[in-house]
């Protein structure tokens, strides 16, 4: 049982007020916080917190993905080790990241799992409304500049700075494509001829220079695909009508780790497993466009509390993937 349920029970019993049990629960929950610089309870009838650092949270800190007080706001980053996390958690005001931990079986999933623990991080950024401060972004460049130096390399900013101007001059110009490589044909005389279960194909990002593919897995294609076809977006948990959806994919996907038991067809897909997979989206669309906010565009992405989607997925896309994949029935307006 969360710790904050048993101050609850506490109060109820009149031992100690409710006022004084939560600012005690409070304090005891920051005083296992070794990240944190300082914090303020600004709201005692609400209960909301200011937090001058960063904030880690594990699943037992949380009674159905909530927390017993709200954090207005938060100097550095929030860290999360669980799997599941209501969106009143987010801080309404964040200089930092939403960092979620995978645990083993989330790197385990991860495809970057031969990298250090930063590169397993996984981000759960959200668009903003409003563009980061002058000031502050000129804070960030001196930091970067000052690594630079510090670490003797020879980086050419000047370069940098006209391929990052480049690619947002020409960002209309970007089409996020899908290619059909093969489909290969099917071995069990049940399955429909018109619908491969073994298809070979790629994502490209058209109008760039080069002309490779996104570098993805066959389970980041499938989410990838599940969230191109919902123009409006999906919230950045699994529910079971995406679960199914995301299964029917997958079991037509080349490449695909047979895993019933286990994996994704039997319906064991986390909200961890999906914001992992999330990120590793991101990271193949990063490794062709160096400009973030033109990656915004091509991954899967939202605001804070909002729907997330594709922005640059088009109707046409759509309807090329509903075709592929045999999904008239749950699409019938892409038809």
């Amino acid at each position: 049982m969360p710790l904050w349920s048993k101050g609850i029970k506490r109060s109820e019993t009149g031992e100690i007020r409710k006022e004084d049990d939560l600012k005690n629960m409070i304090d005891e929950f920051f005083s296992n916080q070794e990240k944190k610089v300082s914090y303020e309870i600004v709201d005692d009838k609400n209960w909301i917190v200011n937090v001058d650092g960063s904030i880690h949270l594990n699943q037992s800190d949380l009674d159905d993905g909530k927390l017993f007080f709200k954090i207005g706001k938060l100097t550095n980053n929030l860290y999360f080790h669980g799997k599941h996390m209501s969106p009143s958690v987010i801080p309404e005001q964040m200089d930092g990241d939403i960092i979620f931990v995978p645990d083993e079986e989330g790197i385990s999933a991860n495809k970057g799992q031969n990298g250090n623990i930063e590169d397993d991080e996984l981000d759960m950024g959200y668009l903003s409304a409003n563009p980061m401060s002058k000031s502050k972004v000129s804070k960030k460049l001196e930091e970067a500049i000052t690594e630079m130096v510090y670490s003797g390399y020879d980086i050419d900013i000047d370069e940098i700075r006209n391929r990052i101007e480049e690619q947002w001059k020409n960002k209309e110009n970007y089409e996020l494509t899908l290619r059909v490589a093969e489909k290969e044909p099917d071995k069990n005389p049940h399955v429909k001829k018109q619908v491969s279960s073994n298809i070979k194909f790629d994502f490209y990002i058209d109008g760039m220079d080069n002309d490779k593919p996104l570098d993805l897995t066959a389970i980041e294609k499938a989410v990838y695909i599940v969230f191109i076809l919902h123009k409006d977006g999906l919230l950045l948990f699994s529910s079971d009508r995406f679960k199914k959806l995301l299964q029917k994919v997958y079991s037509k996907i080349h490449g695909r780790v047979q895993d019933d038991e286990n994996g994704i067809m039997a319906g064991k897909f986390s909200d961890t497993s999906l914001l992992t997979t999330r990120t590793e989206i991101r990271k193949a669309i990063k490794e062709q466009i160096s400009n973030a906010r033109v990656v915004d565009e091509f991954a899967i992405e939202g605001k804070k509390s909002e729907k997330f989607n594709v922005q640059k997925a088009t109707d046409e896309l759509r309807k090329q993937i509903v075709k592929l994949f045999g999904l008239e029935n749950e699409f019938p307006n892409l038809v």
